[in-house]
């Protein structure tokens, strides 16, 4: 008879939390090494996702933090009186490989105020998913039995977890949850910087495709880009391209600094507005320049591998050290030199540039009337601007 009470007193108590218009429970997340995150569907505050947010929502943390796990009653048909966590598991997405459980230890409720600290996390990227399961004490004050033991479970909707080196930073910051999903996963187990760069520059040589025609960095000046980030990671995820080196530049620079990776910014080889150089006491126009042997992404036998020929080549930056991470292109298609790091000068420069063409324009009819190859990297090598650019990333689709 008391079973049968119970079972009733919990059919009531579900039937009268489904009548609420918000979740009658809530499970918030919270970590003094915790950040903001987008869904990346629109612009806007609308866009945000919830902060803190709570189990079922996507966790941006850094590594080795620790996150605690909270209880928030917000059903005005009962009260809680306590809770116990029982199980609260960490594991790997993807594989499902289990990266801590977190048992409750002893018999005690909490109170429902109360926050339970759990393990740290990961000290190295990882893209985890998070989930918890157990009991919430629960008063309704209905005959005969006025409390209530009613179990919970976010196995089926766990949170995802990103686990990154440091705070994401521009134009990562809040970072997309859409990028992490890629960041993450291709830098996982990564513990420092170096590191993570180069896993997901060669991830995305490796799985991306180079095309040209197709674009998702628009409105572009020596100092302004803006990158259509959005429609490029799903034309990417749907068929595997990625676009020219702008898009290939600026998603790379989206998914280092998810990863909190500082100082970094997009280049290109020369301006586009200053093309000029007096020769001879004329003025002469850079019309392209030839590269050497290239193995342009994605990695192996690809239409565009070989030499090129480029108006210009865009990149991403370190700042402070003036190295380059590019998943364009890696050197010397025969034993395929990654450019993860490499010195702008000398080394990038000599292993990119074969020779500058240039060309004397007619100013009224565009006509070229003379024409001149120069082999010297150094000759026109003028990286724009100086000191990298931060493109603006949007949600918006192409116009």
């Amino acid at each position: 008879m008391r079973r049968l009470l119970t079972v009733t007193l919990l059919i009531a108590l579900a039937s009268n939390l489904c009548m609420a218009q918000q979740p009658a429970y809530e499970f918030p997340l919270s970590g003094s090494q915790m950040y903001r995150l987008r869904w990346a569907q629109q612009e806007g505050s609308a866009d945000l996702v919830p902060f803190p947010p709570v189990l079922g929502q996507p966790v941006c943390a850094q590594k080795g933090s620790t996150l605690q796990l909270g209880v928030r009653w917000n059903s005005q048909y009962s009260r809680l009186l306590g809770w116990m966590p029982i199980r609260v598991v960490l594991s790997r997405a993807g594989t499902g490989e289990v990266i801590w459980e977190h048992p409750h230890s002893g018999s005690n409720w909490l109170a429902p105020d109360a926050v339970y600290p759990l393990r740290a996390l990961p000290d190295h990227v990882e893209y985890a998913t998070l989930w918890s399961e157990g009991l919430l004490l629960v008063w309704t004050g209905s005959w005969p039995l006025p409390v209530g033991v009613m179990p919970y479970s976010t196995v089926n909707t766990p949170s995802d977890v990103f686990v990154v080196l440091d705070a994401p930073k521009a134009p990562m910051s809040p970072a997309w949850v859409s990028v992490l999903r890629l960041s993450c996963s291709w830098a996982s187990l990564a513990a420092d910087e170096a590191t993570a760069a180069r896993k997901v520059t060669n991830t995305l040589h490796l799985w991306g495709d180079y095309i040209e025609g197709r674009w998702f960095a628009r409105d572009y000046t020596d100092s302004f880009e803006r990158f259509y980030l959005r429609a490029c990671l799903t034309w990417f995820m749907n068929n595997g391209q990625v676009g020219q080196c702008n898009d290939f530049a600026d998603l790379l620079l989206c998914l280092q600094t998810s990863l909190g990776l500082s100082n970094r910014a997009v280049q290109r080889t020369h301006s586009l507005s200053q093309r000029t150089r007096p020769i001879d006491d004329e003025e002469w126009t850079l019309l392209y320049f030839r590269t050497k042997p290239l193995d342009v992404a994605h990695w192996g036998s690809s239409h565009y591998d070989g030499v090129s020929f480029w108006t210009y080549h865009q990149f991403c930056i370190e700042q402070n050290s003036g190295r380059v991470w590019d998943s364009c292109i890696q050197f010397h298609p025969s034993h395929r030199i990654a450019v993860t790091g490499m010195p702008r000068e000398p080394d990038y420069r000599d292993y990119l540039v074969e020779a500058y063409i240039f060309g004397i324009v007619d100013a009224v009819t565009g006509i070229i009337l003379d024409v001149r190859e120069y082999t010297q990297p150094d000759f026109f090598w003028r990286p724009t601007p100086s000191g990298g650019l931060i493109p603006e990333v949007t949600a918006e689709s192409i116009p």
